[in-house]
């Protein structure tokens, strides 16, 4: 068979399994599998399928159709212009994080801070902003030691500066930090049967359950971080589109202030961010 046409037979099997993009996604996969660029795929379509690529191809196809995602299948997932390794012991990264991201870095220039990276997963966040940021220092945190493990091959191939520590929540940490920025579980567990099966059978519990409310995290995360943050100390969460307004009055209630919800480029909320000083000293 040709590529052209084992490339249809694989789009074809995708959009049987109801898989969104299903044409993107047999590209990616025979790119994936063949160590072919875009370019050789466009003027080679109509040549003979190598039979080892084939079956390769087949076997990745299968995987895709059972709803694993792509980031998983390839072992590597982009964000904020680099490339991370990924497993099903870490959320994959998305692109609404980089909202996350991008916030922290906006404030960084401020000043030479100190940032801890709070429910870290595969470090993408902590990495990039060791990357991007002007901070003293990084320090990243999770549970999960196979996801540190995923987080410290991250940081070695991107030769990013980053600390890790294996800790729930604060509870191995003992320094303060000018900022905390965490993408927790904010999911609620009555929720999580509705999301999509890529989302509910492969990104792992742990990163995705907040509880009855989905709030529990920002909760313990807001009322201990308060001990690790220095004066002046900020706090930015990535939230759920609906999240705005409790994880402000969290935030409120724990003593924060210059409190503010910043929108995705859909014009979802995103983001919140805290800052815990004196009202009279605060910094918009």
């Amino acid at each position: 068979m040709t590529v052209r046409q084992i490339l249809k037979a694989a789009e074809e099997r995708l959009k049987s399994a109801q898989i969104e993009n299903a044409k993107f996604d047999a590209e990616e996969l025979f790119l994936y599998v063949s160590g072919w660029n875009r370019t050789r795929l466009l003027f080679e379509r109509d040549s003979e399928a190598e039979e080892k690529t084939a079956a390769e191809f087949n076997g990745v196809i299968t995987r895709r159709a059972s709803h694993e995602p792509l980031q998983l299948i390839r072992g590597k997932a982009p964000f904020y212009g680099y490339e991370f390794l990924v497993d099903g012991n870490v959320l994959i990264p998305r692109f609404d994080t980089e909202v996350l991201v991008h916030e922290a870095l906006e404030t960084s220039k401020r000043g030479k801070f100190s940032v801890l990276d709070m429910c870290t997963g595969s470090g993408c966040i902590a990495c990039t902003l060791a990357l991007e940021g002007n901070f003293s220092v990084v320090d990243a945190a999770d549970i999960s030691e196979a996801a540190l493990q995923m987080a410290r091959k991250n940081a070695a191939n991107l030769r990013a500066k980053v600390r890790f520590f294996r800790s729930d929540l604060f509870s191995a940490l003992d320094d303060c930090y000018d900022m905390i920025v965490s993408n927790p579980p904010y999911i609620r567990s009555g929720d999580i049967a509705g999301l999509t099966e890529e989302v509910r059978s492969f990104d792992p519990m742990l990163a995705l359950d907040g509880g009855a409310d989905g709030l529990i995290f920002y909760r313990r995360i807001t009322a201990e971080g308060k001990a690790h943050l220095n004066k002046g100390g900020w706090i930015f969460y990535e939230i759920g589109a609906d999240q705005g307004a409790d994880v402000s009055e969290i935030l409120r209630e724990n003593g924060f202030e210059n409190i503010r919800v910043i929108q995705d480029l859909s014009g979802l909320d995103r983001v919140v961010r805290g800052q815990l000083m004196n009202s009279e000293e605060a910094d918009v």
